[in-house]
């Protein structure tokens, strides 16, 4: 059976001239579709996202999981070191969580 894989990254924002929010995101936590680059908006799992720097371009050191982990089908959606996510609102990609660890949450 899968384990549940927690990611430790960094999450950029896309400025709003290249499809980014209009206004800086204001809470350290959030949920949204994903998918990992290259990917597209009809390939996506929910990703839970914390410790985001409200209001700021750059969160160095966030964690993040994917919300229904155990049902997730196949290892495509394993994560691994270097792997870039593109975090949707809508359709669009708003911005990039680039890991730089994994661990299974126990």
């Amino acid at each position: 059976m899968r384990s549940k894989q927690v990611v430790r990254g960094s999450l950029r924002w896309l400025p709003p001239d290249e499809g980014g929010l209009k206004e800086p995101f204001r809470l350290d936590t959030w949920c949204r579709p994903a998918w990992i680059e290259p990917g597209d908006i009809h390939h996506v799992a929910s990703l839970v996202i914390t410790g985001i720097e409200p209001q700021q371009p750059v969160s160095p050191s966030v964690e993040a999981y994917w919300l229904a982990w155990e049902k997730i089908p196949g290892d495509e959606w394993t994560l691994r070191p270097g792997d870039v996510l593109a975090v949707t609102n809508g359709p669009r990609c708003v911005a990039h969580l680039t890991v730089e660890s994994v661990e299974a949450a126990s």
